[in-house]
């Protein structure tokens, strides 16, 4: 990664980082990126990724994008992006949509721009190649926004695109079989 900067004792993600030894951000987005992948108990406390050791696209990149600000950052932009999640480019999920009418379920992902270059730290080689080819919809966002706001933004989203493409699932079944995407990716090793 060619982005990078020194972490100052300027806020208490940066005295986190600081205290457990990484220096830059190179290093903060390493130790991030290979914690795993599970939910955080308090997804809307950012140190809940370094306290717990585990985290989502949401919590990992909240986290670092307070990092950024707190340094005074601020051409890395946190994005949300809503892609087509299948079994082809997520394969963890293939089980779970072959036995629907499904090709794809749309998902809520957040990650970074710098430059209109995407930045994903969300977990090692994280398996969407070609991730703009899969966008349905993108908008910036702030780090207190990857929660609730982000929750509420993509069942928005479910409920225009079932309408559009006249799906029979109700939003509710939609969410479930969403749900059951999810965890299929936290039992991924």
């Amino acid at each position: 990664m060619d982005f990078n900067f020194n972490i100052k004792p300027k806020g208490p993600i940066s005295m986190a980082f600081l205290d457990d030894g990484m220096n830059d951000f190179y290093q903060a987005t390493q130790f991030v990126k290979f914690l795993p992948y599970k939910r955080n108990l308090d997804k809307n406390n950012p140190l809940a990724v370094i306290k717990e050791k585990i985290g989502t696209c949401s919590t990992k990149h909240a986290l670092l994008k307070t990092l950024a600000d707190e340094n005074k950052i601020h051409e890395l932009k946190l994005m949300q992006g809503i892609f087509k999640m299948n079994g082809t480019n997520v394969p963890a999920i293939k089980k779970v949509l072959d036995p629907t009418t499904l090709d794809y379920i749309p998902e809520a992902h957040n990650y970074f721009r710098l430059n209109n270059r995407l930045l994903d730290f969300t977990k090692p080689n994280f398996p969407l190649k070609d991730f703009d080819s899969f966008l349905l919809d993108e908008i910036e966002v702030e780090a207190d926004q990857t929660n609730e706001f982000k929750i509420n933004y993509f069942k928005s989203f479910l409920k225009k695109w079932l309408k559009q493409n006249n799906l029979t699932y109700s939003n509710e079944e939609l969410w479930e079989i969403r749900e059951a995407c999810i965890r299929s990716l936290f039992s991924d090793k």
